[in-house]
C-alpha cells in the first residue's frame, strides 16, 4: 500500500510539472506574440528594453532578440548589423541544440525499423529535422496538451511549408522536377493556401508574416506587371495599394506613385498631373522610417531623390531607371526580349535628347547607361552591357555627387564578366568595386552585391577545377 501511495504521489508529480510547463510555454508564446506586435510597430527599441529585463537563460529572451536581429540587418543591410544578427542566431542555436534530446545508439537503430508514434512524444522529446516531419506529426498526432499549442504548431507548419513552396514555384522547370522527387510540388496556388491558412490565425505566431508575403505577393507582382508593360495607371494605383496596406517602407511607395505619375503626365501628355506628383515627392520625406536609429539604405537614397526633385526636378525617364536599378526591377527583364528592347528603345531615345541640349548633365546620361548595360546583360549582349559601364568609368570625372553611379558601373562591369565567364576580369572588377569607393548613397547595398557576386565566383572557380 505504501508503494501504491508513492507511487501516486510521484504520477501526481509528473502530471503537475507537465501542466506546468504546458502553461509556460502557452505564456512564452503569448509574450512572443506581444514582442513580435512591437517590431511590425517599429517599436524595436522597446521591445529589446523587454528582453534586457528578462532572465539571460530564457529562451523567449534569445529567440526574440535573435529574430530582431537577423530581420534590422535585413532591412538596414550594414556589417555591424549583419555581425550582430549572425552572433544572436548562432547564441539561439546554440540554446535549441541544448534544449533537444539526445537519442541513444538503439533509439538511432531502431528507427531504422519502427515508425516513431507522435501520441506518445512529450513537448520536450519532440525533435524537428525537417518541415515535412513536422507535417507529419501535425497530422498523424491525436492528443494534444493544448488546443493553442497545436494552433501554434499548426501555424509555424503552414508558414514554413507555404513559404518554401512559393519559393520553389519561382523556380526554373528543370529544377522543380528535381525537388518534385523530395516531396516539394513547386505548386504556386497550394502555397498561397497555406500561407492563407496560417494568415487567418490571427493569435498565431506566424500569422503576421504569412499575411505579409500574401500581401506584398499580390500586389507586387501586379504592380511590376505594369510598369514593365508601361501601365502607369494600373502601376501608380497598386504603388498606393502597397504605401496603405504594406507597411515596409511606404516612402518608398509614395516615391514609385509620383514617379509613376511622371511617366503618365509625359507619356499621356496629361498636365494636370504635375500637381499630384509635387504634392507626392513632398510627402516622401515625411514617411522616412527608421529601424531604429538607422534608416533602410533604399528608402534614405528615395527621400534624397524626392528632396532634390522638390529643388531642381527630374526627367521621368531618368527618375523611372534609377527606382528600377536601384531595386532590381531590371532583373526581372532577364530573358523577355519583348520587353528589354521597349526600354532599350525609350532609352535610346532619351540619350539623343539629352546629348542634343547645350549643356547636358552627365549624371543624367550616366543613370541612362547604367541601366542600359544592364538591359545589354539581360539579353546576353554582354559586349554592349561592357561599352555602357566603361562609357559611364570613362567620363567619371563629369559625374557631380553622383559617385554611387560609378561605383555601381564597376560592380556591373565585374558581374558582366563573371556572367560571361572571365572569371580573371571579374574578381578584377570586383575586387575594385569592393575596395575603391566609400561613402556614397546605397554603399551597403552595393558591398552585399560585391559580396555576394565574388562568392559565386569563388564557386565557380572550384567548380572548373574540379573538372580540371
Amino acid at each position: 500500500m505504501e508503494k501504491d501511495k508513492v507511487g501516486d504521489e510521484h504520477k501526481d508529480d509528473e502530471k503537475n510539472n507537465s501542466v506546468d510547463e504546458t502553461m509556460a510555454l502557452i505564456s512564452s508564446v503569448r509574450e512572443l506574440n506581444e514582442l513580435l506586435d512591437l517590431f511590425y510597430l517599429n517599436k524595436i527599441d522597446v521591445g529589446r528594453n523587454r528582453l534586457e529585463m528578462k532572465p539571460k537563460k530564457d529562451f523567449v529572451a534569445f529567440y526574440a532578440n535573435a529574430i530582431f536581429s537577423a530581420i534590422n540587418a535585413l532591412f538596414i543591410g550594414e556589417p555591424t548589423e549583419i555581425s550582430r544578427a549572425l552572433e544572436d542566431l548562432e547564441q539561439l542555436l546554440k540554446v535549441c541544440a541544448k534544449k533537444r534530446k539526445r537519442k541513444s545508439f538503439f533509439e538511432n537503430l531502431s528507427s531504422i525499423w519502427w515508425k516513431d508514434d507522435f501520441d506518445t512524444f512529450t513537448d520536450k522529446k519532440l525533435k524537428i529535422s525537417s518541415k515535412r516531419f513536422c507535417e507529419a506529426i501535425l497530422n498523424e498526432r491525436k492528443t494534444w496538451k493544448s488546443p493553442e499549442l497545436k494552433i501554434q504548431f499548426e501555424n509555424g507548419i503552414l508558414n514554413g511549408l507555404g513559404t518554401i513552396e512559393l519559393t520553389m514555384s519561382m523556380l526554373p522547370k528543370k529544377i522543380l522536377k528535381f525537388l518534385n522527387l523530395v516531396g516539394f510540388s513547386g505548386d504556386k496556388a497550394s502555397a498561397l493556401e497555406m500561407l492563407k491558412r496560417c494568415a487567418d490565425f490571427k493569435e498565431g505566431l506566424r500569422s503576421r508574416s504569412a499575411a505579409v508575403k500574401i500581401q506584398g505577393l499580390d500586389l507586387y507582382t501586379e504592380q511590376i506587371t505594369g510598369k514593365l508593360q508601361s501601365d502607369w495607371e494600373n502601376a501608380s494605383n497598386c504603388a498606393l495599394k502597397l504605401r496603405e496596406e504594406y507597411d515596409y517602407s511606404r516612402a518608398t511607395n509614395e516615391y514609385q506613385f509620383a514617379v509613376f505619375k511622371m511617366m503618365q503626365m509625359e507619356e499621356e501628355n496629361r498636365i494636370e498631373l504635375q500637381k499630384v506628383v509635387d504634392m507626392s515627392m513632398r510627402f516622401v520625406v515625411t514617411l522616412k522610417k527608421r529601424f531604429p536609429l538607422k534608416a533602410i539604405p533604399e528608402e534614405k537614397f528615395i527621400c534624397t531623390r524626392a528632396a532634390e526633385y522638390v529643388q531642381t526636378g527630374r526627367e521621368p525617364l531618368i527618375a523611372l531607371m534609377e527606382l528600377f536599378y536601384i531595386w532590381s526591377v531590371l532583373s526581372l527583364t532577364s530573358n523577355v526580349e519583348s520587353i528589354v528592347n521597349l526600354w532599350l528603345e525609350k532609352i535610346d531615345k532619351k540619350l539623343s535628347e539629352l546629348k542634343e541640349r547645350d549643356k547636358p548633365k552627365f549624371n543624367d546620361i550616366a543613370v541612362l547607361l547604367l541601366a542600359k548595360g544592364v538591359l545589354h546583360r539581360n539579353k546576353d549582349d554582354n559586349e554592349q552591357a561592357e561599352k555602357s559601364f566603361q562609357t559611364i568609368l570613362d567620363n567619371e570625372e563629369q559625374i557631380e555627387n553622383d559617385i554611387y553611379v560609378a561605383a555601381h558601373a564597376v560592380l556591373e562591369i565585374g558581374i558582366t564578366y563573371l556572367k560571361w565567364h572571365k572569371y580573371e576580369q571579374a574578381k578584377e572588377w570586383l575586387e575594385k568595386a569592393k575596395l575603391g569607393y566609400e561613402k556614397f548613397v546605397n554603399e551597403s547595398i552595393a558591398n552585399l552585391r560585391v559580396t555576394a557576386a565574388l562568392c559565386q565566383l569563388e564557386k565557380k572557380l572550384q567548380d572548373k577545377n574540379s573538372k580540371n
